[in-house]
């Protein structure tokens, strides 16, 4: 019995009135907590949906890169500028300096076709160039253009770049996609993945044991990173999204119709009208947990739906005399 008036609490304005007045570091607390709860099922499920990389066609050459000297020798000297990022943010070279850009490039053959993998080396002045005050030495959607590498018959151009603040891979130049070609039935689609240093990469180096034999497993190296690095982006993306949903998209609300209620309502204080809120996001929350697992996209309409059921417990509780 005490179970069901428990939850009879978080549905029925007739039971939630009691909570009006709980400290509000709780009420906080919960829309905390939901935020927190939305984001599991939404993250794991965009990370099964949008981290396929290593099946991925576009991402084979990685996977591909052939044991010769030619590859290896590249790799070996790209490896013996000591890139490797520091303070879990910036990409950095003894060997290059501060401001850096050096390119390289490999070719081999795989799927039936000519496969080039361009490997550019960025490095910047990070604050400069986010203040608009400089510009980087090389812009994939200005340089690995169809204009700069034009397509050839079955020809493949893929884009590896070591960037100050990113690692960046890139399928087929930009502009491809409107020239409708495709090589054994694949579409050349362009596809790119940036993944930032920050959060998501912070012990990137660009490193091979004994690259002048080695060096052709690099390949490994950097798709694992892109995928570790994927899905710690869709993580932060996914809980900061869920957060600003249940904890600001929420107190907006709130306010919105605490002002609408509080001049002909029965309560009158912002606390009574929040602590009601965090409440009546209970039962929201819970059904929204369930749903997200299967259903994503859900997330977007949440604010709508626990916007309604919070009106509808407002004007009963507002519109009972006896409930206050």
């Amino acid at each position: 019995m005490k179970v069901w008036d428990l939850l009879k609490s978080f549905v029925l304005p007739v039971h939630m009135i009691k909570y009006k007045s709980m400290n509000l570091a709780i009420a906080l607390g919960i829309f905390v907590i939901s935020s927190f709860l939305l984001g599991i099922p939404v993250s794991s499920n965009r990370i099964v949906n949008e981290s396929d990389i290593r099946g991925n066609y576009n991402y084979l050459v990685l996977e591909q890169l052939p044991d010769t000297p030619v590859v290896n020798n590249v790799i070996a000297d790209l490896v013996s500028k000591e890139l490797a990022v520091e303070d879990g943010r910036e990409l950095k070279s003894e060997v290059l300096g501060e401001i850096a850009y050096y390119i390289r490039e490999i070719a081999f053959d795989a799927d039936g076709v000519r496969k080039k993998l361009v490997i550019v080396v960025d490095l910047f002045d990070v604050n400069k160039v986010y203040l608009d005050e400089e510009e980087v030495a090389f812009n994939p959607l200005e340089k690995f253009t169809v204009e700069e590498f034009p397509y050839e018959e079955n020809v493949e151009y893929y884009l590896l770049m070591l960037s100050s603040d990113a690692l960046y891979f890139q399928a087929h130049p930009w502009g491809i996609d409107k020239l409708n070609k495709s090589h054994y039935g694949r579409p050349l689609k362009t596809v790119s993945k940036k993944v930032y240093y920050q959060n998501n990469i912070p012990d990137f180096r660009f490193h091979i044991d004994n690259p002048k034999d080695n060096g052709y497993k690099i390949g490994d190296y950097i798709l694992e990173q892109l995928i570790i690095g994927n899905v710690n982006t869709i993580k932060l993306k996914s809980y900061s999204f869920s957060f600003l949903i249940c904890v600001l998209f929420t107190l907006i609300t709130v306010i919105i119709l605490w002002v609408f209620f509080r001049k002909n309502g029965i309560m009158k204080k912002f606390k009574e009208y929040y602590n009601i809120a965090a409440i009546a996001s209970v039962p929201v929350t819970i059904v929204f947990f369930i749903f997200l697992w299967f259903f994503p996209k859900l997330l977007n309409i949440y604010i709508y739906v626990f916007s309604l059921f919070y009106l509808i417990s407002l004007a009963a509780i507002n519109n009972t005399e006896d409930l206050v």
